[in-house]
C-alpha cells in the first residue's frame, strides 16, 4: 500500500512538474507595425535562453502585429520588444495575458527606450534594435473546466443607433456559467443559442465566467454596431472651434465603419490627395473675421500611419470646392498645420480626412483650428552648422534666420535635456546667420528656441538634437596609427564614426561617405598588408556595415597627392564588413585608410586591424603590442600599450637622439613640438622589447 502511495504522489508531482500554461501575446495598433517583433526568454534583454519567438524564432521573422497563444510552463520570463528601425514602438500596444488575467504590458504605453541611433529600416539582428524587455510571472495551467462559446453581431438598428448580439453557448466546463457584457450577467442554465441586447453603438465586451473560477473566464470578444458615424458624410460634418493664437481644445471624430463620400449624394468633388481609398469623415469651422486660419490634424497613436485631408470653401455640401491638401505623420494635432491667410471672415470651410490607403485603424483623428495674431519667424539650419574648433569642450552652432516676420527682434537661446542653458545666444534684428557660441558637449537633446518679442505662440523651437564632438581622426591629418600583426586578431582597433563629418574624397565603391574616419599603417618588409573591418572587440557588435578605401600618398603625409589603391564594401567574411589585400606595395610607405558606414545613417563601434602573414606575431609580439596617433603628428604622439611603456626615444635620420622619455605607463602622451618637420624613427620599449616606428612630424 505505501508503495502505490508513493507512485501515486510521483506521478502528481511529475505531471505538476511538465504541466504547460497558455498565455497569449496580443500587440496592437501604432505604426510602421511590420517593424515589430517578439521573444520571450528567460533572462533579461534577450538573454538567457530563447523560449519563444515571432516566426521562426529568428529576430524580425515574421515581424508584424501578433495575437498568438503560446504554451510554455509556469515561471518567470521576459518579453523582449524589438523595433527593426530602434526608432520605438510607434504607438503600438503589447499585453501578454493568461486565465482572464494581465501578465505584463509594459505599463499600457509603447515600448521605447529613447534611444534612435539605427536610421537604417531593415532588420539587422542586433541587440540595438531591442527598445523593452519586462517581466512575466508565469501561472500554473487552472484546474477547473473552463466553459466555451461565441458571439456574433444580430440585428443592428441604425436608425435607433442599436444593435443585438447572438450568443452561443457550447460547453458549460464543470462551472455555473454566466454571460457578462460589463454590465448585465446572463445565467447560462444550458448549452444552446440566445440573443442579448439591444446595446447602443458601443463597444460591448462580453466574458463567459465559470462561475466558481476566475483562472476558466473565456473572453469571447468585443462587438459594436456596424452603422457608419455621423461624420461620415458631409452633412454631419462635426464643428471644429476656433479659438485664439494656439489650439486649446481637440475635435475628435472617429472613422469606424466609415464609407466612401464619392457615393454620397450629393457627392463632393472627388479628393485631389492621393491615396485616397475611401473610409474619410468630415468637419468644418468658420473663418475668423481677420480671414486667418490655421488648421491642425492628426491621427490617435492607435489609429493609423498616415493622415491625409482636404480643405473645401462652399456654402454648403452641394457647392464645394477644393482649397488645399494636406498631409501629416505622427501622433501631435498640433505639429502638422495648414496655415490659411486672406479667407473671407464668416465663410464655413469644410475638412475631409481620411487615412492613407484605408489600411489602417480605425481610431480618432483629431483636429484644431486657431486664429494667429502674430506670425513666426521663418529658421533653418544651413550648410555645416557645426564648428567643432573647441572640441572636446564647446562647439558652435550656427541657424539662418531667414524671416523675422513681424517681430522686429528675435531672441535666441538653447537649452539642454534638463532645461538649463546651453551655450551663448543673443537678439538679433535682421536676417542672416546667427551663432550659438560655447555648447558644452556632449549633448543627448539640445534644444534652440528663437522668441518673438511680442508673443510666445510665435516663438519657434527647433531640435531636439544630439552634439557631440567628432572622433580624434575624423580626418586624415589625425589618423589612427595601426600596428600590423600577424592576423587580425593580433592589434585591433576598436573606433566609431558617430559625429564624424566628410573628407570630401571622392568614394571608389560603395555608399555615402559622409561620416567618415581614418587610420593608417606603415606597409611591412614583403610590401604586404591586409586591412580588414570587424565586430568590436568590446561588445562584437555586427551591426555595422562598413566600406573601406585605402590610399597611397606622393610624400606619405596626408599633405600629398592621395591615390586610391583599393576599395571594398562588403568582402569580409563576418556581417558587413569590409576587407582589403593589398599586395606590390613599398615597404616603409605609409597606407592611409578612410571607414564609413555604407549609408552614412548608423553609429555602431567597429574594430579595424592591419596584418600579414610575413609577421607571424607570437605571444612575446603580443605583449609588446601598442597604438600610436596621429601620423603625421603635429605636436602631440599618443601612444597606448597592453603592457607598462618603459622607456621612448626618438631619433632623426642621422641616427641622432633628439628626445626620450620614461613614461612608465600604458599610456603616453609623446611632446614633438620641439622638433623639426621631418622624418624620425620612434623606439618604445615594453616589456624588454623594443619596436621601432616611423612617424613624421610636421
Amino acid at each position: 500500500m505505501k508503495k502505490i502511495t508513493l507512485s501515486m504522489i510521483a506521478l502528481i508531482f511529475s505531471l505538476c512538474m511538465f504541466a504547460q500554461s497558455t498565455i497569449n501575446i496580443t500587440t496592437t495598433g501604432g505604426n510602421y507595425t511590420g517593424e515589430k517583433w517578439v521573444s520571450i526568454t528567460t533572462g533579461i534583454d534577450g538573454s538567457g535562453t530563447q523560449v519563444w519567438g515571432q516566426g521562426d524564432g529568428t529576430q524580425c521573422n515574421g515581424s508584424g502585429l501578433i495575437n498568438e497563444d503560446i504554451m510554455i510552463a509556469p515561471g518567470s520570463y521576459y518579453v523582449n520588444c524589438y523595433d527593426q528601425y530602434d526608432d520605438s514602438w510607434d504607438g503600438t500596444l503589447i499585453s501578454v495575458t493568461a486565465y482572464g488575467s494581465v501578465l505584463g504590458d509594459n505599463g499600457g504605453v509603447t515600448p521605447t527606450d529613447g534611444e534612435d541611433t539605427d536610421l537604417n529600416s531593415s532588420c539587422e539582428g542586433t541587440p540595438e534594435e531591442l527598445e523593452v524587455s519586462f517581466q512575466i510571472i508565469v501561472p500554473n495551467p487552472p484546474t477547473c473546466t473552463a466553459p466555451a462559446g461565441t458571439v456574433v453581431l444580430g440585428t443592428v438598428d441604425c436608425g435607433a443607433g442599436t444593435f443585438e448580439v447572438n450568443v452561443d453557448v457550447t460547453d458549460l466546463g464543470d462551472g455555473s456559467p454566466v454571460l457578462f457584457d460589463g454590465v448585465d450577467s446572463f445565467p447560462v442554465a444550458a448549452t444552446g443559442m440566445f440573443t442579448v441586447g439591444p446595446y447602443a453603438a458601443g463597444p460591448v465586451t462580453f466574458t463567459l465566467q465559470h462561475g466558481s473560477d476566475t483562472q476558466c473566464d473565456v473572453d469571447l470578444g468585443t462587438l459594436q454596431d456596424t452603422c457608419p458615424p455621423v461624420e461620415d458624410n458631409c452633412m454631419g460634418a462635426i464643428t471644429i472651434p476656433v479659438t485664439t493664437d494656439m489650439c486649446t481644445g481637440i475635435t475628435t471624430g472617429n472613422n469606424t465603419n466609415s464609407t466612401d463620400s464619392d457615393t454620397d449624394v450629393p457627392a463632393p468633388p472627388a479628393a485631389t490627395c492621393t491615396n485616397y481609398a475611401g473610409g474619410d469623415i468630415w468637419f468644418n469651422l468658420t473663418v475668423p473675421a481677420s480671414g486667418n486660419v490655421t488648421i491642425s490634424g492628426d491621427v490617435s497613436s492607435d489609429c493609423c500611419s498616415f493622415l491625409w485631408y482636404e480643405i473645401y470653401e462652399g456654402t454648403d455640401c452641394s457647392s464645394l470646392t477644393s482649397v488645399i491638401c494636406s498631409v501629416s505623420t505622427g501622433n501631435d494635432p498640433s505639429a502638422f498645420e495648414t496655415i490659411l491667410t486672406g479667407r473671407t471672415g464668416g465663410e464655413t470651410l469644410w475638412v475631409r480626412a481620411w487615412d492613407s490607403n484605408y489600411d489602417d485603424g480605425p481610431g480618432d483623428f483629431n483636429f484644431c483650428a486657431y486664429e494667429p495674431t502674430c506670425v513666426a519667424p521663418t529658421v533653418s539650419i544651413p550648410a555645416d552648422p557645426i564648428d567643432n574648433t573647441n572640441c572636446p569642450a564647446t562647439v558652435d552652432v550656427s541657424i539662418s534666420i531667414d524671416d523675422l516676420a513681424d517681430s522686429a527682434s528675435l531672441t535666441i537661446s538653447a537649452e539642454d535635456d534638463m532645461g538649463n542653458p546651453a551655450g551663448t545666444g543673443g537678439t538679433v534684428s535682421a536676417t542672416g546667420i546667427f551663432t550659438i557660441t560655447n555648447v558644452p558637449v556632449p549633448q543627448t537633446s539640445w534644444t534652440i528656441t528663437i522668441a518673438h518679442e511680442d508673443n510666445t505662440t510665435c516663438d519657434v523651437q527647433l531640435g531636439p538634437f544630439i552634439l557631440d564632438c567628432p572622433p580624434v581622426n575624423d580626418d586624415c591629418i589625425n589618423a589612427v596609427a595601426l600596428t600590423p600583426g600577424g592576423v587580425f586578431g593580433d592589434n585591433p582597433v576598436d573606433g566609431k564614426t558617430a559625429y564624424a563629418t566628410e573628407s570630401g574624397y571622392t568614394n571608389g565603391c560603395g555608399g555615402t561617405p559622409s561620416s567618415e574616419v581614418w587610420y593608417s599603417v606603415v606597409v611591412p618588409a614583403a610590401g604586404d598588408i591586409t586591412i580588414e573591418v570587424g565586430p568590436d572587440t568590446a561588445t562584437s557588435n555586427t551591426g555595422f556595415d562598413s566600406v573601406i578605401e585605402a590610399y597611397t600618398s606622393s610624400d606619405n603625409t596626408c599633405s600629398g597627392t592621395l591615390t586610391s589603391i583599393g576599395c571594398d564594401d562588403d568582402g569580409a567574411a563576418t556581417g558587413s564588413f569590409s576587407i582589403l589585400a593589398l599586395t606590390g606595395l613599398t615597404a616603409g610607405d605609409t597606407v592611409f585608410v578612410r571607414v564609413w558606414e555604407f549609408n552614412s545613417d548608423e553609429t555602431e563601434p567597429f574594430s579595424i586591424s592591419a596584418y600579414s602573414a610575413t609577421l607571424g606575431v607570437d605571444s612575446i609580439d603580443s605583449e609588446a603590442a601598442f597604438t600610436y596617433y596621429p601620423n603625421p603628428v603635429k605636436n602631440t604622439l599618443t601612444l597606448n600599450a597592453q603592457n607598462t611603456i618603459e622607456t621612448i626615444t626618438i631619433y632623426n635620420m642621422l641616427g641622432q637622439e633628439v628626445l626620450r622619455a620614461t613614461p612608465n605607463a600604458v599610456d603616453s602622451d609623446l611632446d614633438m613640438s620641439s622638433l623639426q618637420t621631418g622624418t624620425y624613427f620612434v623606439k618604445v620599449t615594453i616589456a624588454n622589447i623594443t619596436k621601432t616606428i616611423r612617424v613624421i612630424k610636421q
